[in-house]
C-alpha cells in the first residue's frame, strides 16, 4: 500500500485532479470543472477549508472541504474519496483533520443517502430538528 500524506496544503493539489475526483464519486462530470476560473476559485475563498489525502506521488486520493466562520459553525460541503480508495480510513482522518481545526465550533454535514453511518462512526450524529433542503434539482442531490 502506499503511503498516504495528509494535508491542508492548496498549493499540493492539482485542480485537474479534484474535477476527476468529483466525477469519479458521481458530482458532475470533470470537464464541466476543469477550466473554470470559477471553480479554482472555490477552495481560495475566505472561510473555505479543505483537507487532503495524497499519495506519494502527490496525486489526489481524497478530500474535505468546508465553509466555517471558526467561531461558532462549520459546516462540511463535501467529503470524497477516490473509489478504489473507500474503506481504507482516508474519510476518516480527514474528518479528523476537520474535527482537530473546527472541534471549537459545532459541526454540520448534510449527507447523502447511505452515508449516514459513516457519519455517525465519527462522531456527527442525526440531529432531530435539522432537515437538509436544496433549490437545484436534477442532479441526483434532492
Amino acid at each position: 500500500m502506499d503511503s498516504i500524506n495528509y494535508t491542508d496544503d492548496k498549493n499540493l493539489v492539482n485542480y485537474d485532479e479534484v474535477a476527476e475526483l468529483y466525477e469519479s464519486v458521481g458530482f458532475g462530470k470533470a470537464s464541466d470543472y476543469k477550466g473554470d476560473a470559477r471553480y479554482r476559485a472555490t477552495l481560495s475563498q475566505p472561510g473555505t477549508y479543505a483537507f487532503f489525502a495524497l499519495d506519494s506521488n502527490n496525486h489526489l486520493l481524497g478530500m474535505l472541504r468546508a465553509f466555517s466562520d471558526d467561531r461558532i459553525c462549520t459546516w462540511v460541503a463535501d467529503i470524497c474519496v477516490q473509489p478504489q480508495w473507500q474503506r481504507q480510513g482516508i474519510g476518516a482522518h480527514l474528518m479528523g483533520m476537520l474535527e482537530k481545526r473546527f472541534g471549537h465550533t459545532a459541526i454540520y454535514v448534510s449527507a447523502l443517502s447511505g452515508s449516514e453511518d459513516f457519519f455517525e462512526k465519527q462522531g456527527v450524529k442525526r440531529a432531530s430538528k435539522l432537515i437538509a433542503c436544496a433549490r437545484r434539482g436534477g442532479d441526483g442531490l434532492s
